[in-house]
């Protein structure tokens, strides 16, 4: 299933389908429509939009891309999330987002080089349900908080 990226955005599969992650995930397709940890590239040409399979493991959504998504949809839309996971980046020593959590790498360093915003966060950050639900977020055993978000 290949779709053209608008330019200068990287969109790499394998994609799935809505029906595929409802089966994987035991949600309704409704459901995997409105989720918040998930991204999904909607269809240019009217037809479903697909879901990038980096974005699950063999249980459900990946703990840290979950997190991630909830953070990246205060900040980015779709397409640029799913470009920044798949681009390397010099910080993470030329490995991709992705690449990064799939060998372990530090959760908090990936929350400092998030793509910058490309509109203002809705309201204080207590305000935003998706905010709530990051904050409650745990790995490891280890109760997560958010960083500040700073402009540079």
């Amino acid at each position: 299933m290949e779709e053209r990226a608008p330019p200068g955005i990287v969109l790499r599969g394998p994609f799935w389908t809505r029906a595929r992650v409802a089966r994987h995930l035991h949600r309704s397709p409704g459901a995997v429509d409105e989720a918040h940890d998930l991204v999904r590239i909607p269809s240019r040409v009217g037809g479903e939009a697909v879901y990038p399979s980096f974005q699950f493991d063999a249980v459900g959504v990946r703990p840290e891309v979950a997190t991630l998504n909830l953070l990246l949809h205060r900040r980015v839309d779709d397409l640029r999330a799913c470009d920044w996971y798949v681009t390397p980046l010099a910080t993470l020593g030329r490995a991709t987002p992705i690449r990064y959590i799939t060998i372990g790498g530090d959760l908090e360093h990936l929350l400092r080089v998030l793509p910058e915003p490309l509109w203002p966060a809705p309201g204080p950050a207590g305000d935003d349900p998706g905010w709530r639900r990051v904050w409650g977020v745990r790995r490891r055993g280890v109760r997560m908080r958010p960083l500040p978000v700073t402009h540079h």
